[in-house]
């Protein structure tokens, strides 16, 4: 018999500076980039979160899940 973990996911509208890695990824999972990125492009994957007006995002723990904002 298998035991399932309960997942709790944290929603945070607080925090902008995202970690680029983990939004990259998010991206990439989605199909919205082609790796084709510059590392100047990935070093600053965050910089429009950070300008937006509203992010809001979920995590797993310390993973990134989802993420929106609102210009």
């Amino acid at each position: 018999m298998s035991v399932c973990k309960k997942r709790v996911i944290r929603y945070d509208d607080k925090t902008k500076v995202l970690p680029c890695d983990q939004l990259y990824n998010l991206f990439k999972l989605a199909g919205w980039i082609d790796g084709s990125e510059t590392d100047d492009m990935l070093k600053n994957f965050n910089v429009p979160f950070i300008n937006s007006t509203l992010a809001a995002s979920a995590w797993d723990n310390e993973r990134l899940d989802g993420v929106v904002r609102v210009f």
